[in-house]
């Protein structure tokens, strides 16, 4: 079972290294690895300097990116009724 405070922990405070990059997405996206502490992964980065505007959304996309993953997680302990 994934420990949901060190998951949070390696995204928000871990140090990040860029492993390449994906060419062919719309906006700059990097393959990155993400390490604090003994905790290690590998994520997908989207800077914000690197998105192309769009004119029906604000700058800032890469919010979007993280509402997903909080809406996720919240979601996983839901159940259909």
């Amino acid at each position: 079972m994934v420990d949901d405070q060190r998951t949070r922990e390696l995204l928000e405070l871990g140090e990040i290294e860029i492993l390449g990059q994906l060419v062919e997405s719309s906006n700059e996206t990097f393959l990155v690895e993400l390490t604090h502490g003994d905790c290690q992964c590998w994520a997908i980065y989207k800077p914000e300097l690197g998105e192309r505007p769009l004119y029906d959304f604000e700058p800032g996309l890469y919010r979007r990116e993280r509402a997903a993953y909080l809406l996720s997680e919240a979601l996983a302990g839901a159940s259909c009724r």
